[in-house]
């Protein structure tokens, strides 16, 4: 699942779209900043928040499209 304001209305459009199941993905923008030398930690600006850290944002993300729409909803995490 993006992130995104609202994911019931883009799980709504799935479903009225023909979905019969709708998937989450589990990772996010993030990133981490070393605070002594003022700098980004990662070789990029920014990285991707994923792992155990993840699991409550994409369970939180699949409860919130549970509540827009009757179709099963995996939520994938790993």
């Amino acid at each position: 699942m993006p992130l995104l304001a609202d994911i019931g209305l883009v799980a709504k459009a799935a479903e009225s779209s023909g979905a019969d199941t709708l998937a989450g993905a589990s990772t996010y923008p993030a990133m981490t900043i070393d605070f002594r030398a003022g700098q980004s930690r990662l070789g990029n600006h920014a990285g991707e928040l994923s792992g155990p850290a993840s699991m409550p944002i994409t369970l939180g993300l699949v409860g919130e499209a549970r509540k827009a729409v009757n179709i099963r909803i995996a939520g994938l995490w790993g």
